[in-house]
């Protein structure tokens, strides 16, 4: 299921008509709709309600932000300059960046229907949910609005997440600072992201930190490890379904250099021979060292074959494996 949260005050934002990311011209009739209007959020809506994911919905309201929530990534004085520029009758705070006297209820409503469906994750109550608001967020700085962009919304919930202190909570957010990070403050972001996550029970967050930093790594021009968080993320991502997901990471894998073939239900089902042997040893509840003396391995090497398993069945602990094992078709081996 989907949780979705919708406040509509959010459609009150008026950015009006015009010539918004160019000069004047006369070759233009009538004057376009701002870019960041309400008719798109009013198709986003009517698509969720009426489209093919309808009875795959779970509908919450929205809720306004309070400006105390506001000040924890945004400077108080930034807060009361906005609030008074809407309460003034409008403002241009940078090109085509622009408020008017209806929209500082709509600037909190989409904040604060953010947070809500942040909140609905962080506690637990919700796997995946979706905020469909305007303004946007993610361009605005602690006291600057750019890009259509007031308050960010992206940083309003990492911070939340960031303060429940939760291993899913601390994940994200590294996974997400890392993105905003360079050189080896990204990669100590990215590696605690996905020592975190893997210690979660929701593994599409755990395939997308090693999507991101197999994504980085190869960015960084470092080949060889980029393959390997970019071969667990394909896995992941193939095997949940994913699709979108796996083909980026497949993208990512053939810029490496990497020969991957497209994953068919056939083939993402399959353990190979050694891996089929880890697994069952593991789900016995031996360790790495006495897999790897059963089997002739380094303990390192056993780890390995260990985590490729976690992948392709979709867990992320031993306690977990012996379940996944007696419930998948997982025993046919390839050679």
């Amino acid at each position: 299921m989907i949780d979705v949260f919708w406040h509509p005050a959010v459609l009150d934002h008026d950015t009006g008509r015009g010539i918004f990311e160019g000069g004047p011209s006369d070759l233009l009739e009538v004057p376009e709709l701002h870019p960041e209007n309400a008719e798109r959020v009013r198709n986003m809506v009517s698509v969720l309600q009426r489209g093919p994911l309808a009875d795959r919905v779970r509908w919450h309201d929205g809720r306004l932000a309070g400006e105390e929530e506001l000040a924890a990534v945004h400077d108080p004085a930034y807060i009361a300059m906005v609030r008074e520029a809407c309460e003034q009758g409008g403002r241009v705070f940078a090109p085509s960046t622009l408020v008017t006297g209806a929209s500082w209820q709509p600037l909190l409503a989409a904040a604060g229907t953010a947070m809500a469906a942040g909140d609905a994750v962080i506690s637990g109550g919700s796997r995946i949910a979706y905020a469909p608001v305007r303004p946007p967020g993610h361009h605005a700085a602690s006291a600057t609005a750019d890009g259509y962009c007031f308050f960010n919304h992206v940083a309003l919930v990492a911070e939340r997440a960031r303060a429940a202190g939760t291993e899913w909570a601390l994940g994200v957010f590294a996974r997400s600072s890392a993105l905003l990070e360079h050189g080896q403050a990204a990669e100590a972001l990215y590696r605690e992201a996905v020592e975190r996550l893997g210690r979660c029970r929701i593994v599409v967050h755990l395939a997308r930190a090693h999507l991101v930093y197999g994504e980085w790594l190869r960015r960084e021009n470092r080949r060889v490890e980029a393959r390997e968080q970019l071969r667990i993320a394909h896995e992941m991502l193939s095997r949940m379904g994913a699709d979108g997901l796996a083909e980026r990471a497949r993208s990512e894998l053939l810029a490496t250099g990497e020969t991957v073939r497209k994953r068919t239900v056939e083939t993402r089902e399959v353990l190979t021979a050694q891996e089929a042997m880890v697994a069952r040893l593991a789900a016995e509840g031996r360790t790495n060292p006495e897999i790897g003396t059963q089997l002739f391995i380094s303990p390192r090497t056993a780890e390995y074959h260990l985590r490729k398993v976690y992948t392709k069945l979709g867990v992320t602990s031993r306690r977990k494996l012996r379940d996944a094992l007696r419930a998948s078709a997982h025993t046919a081996w390839s050679a």
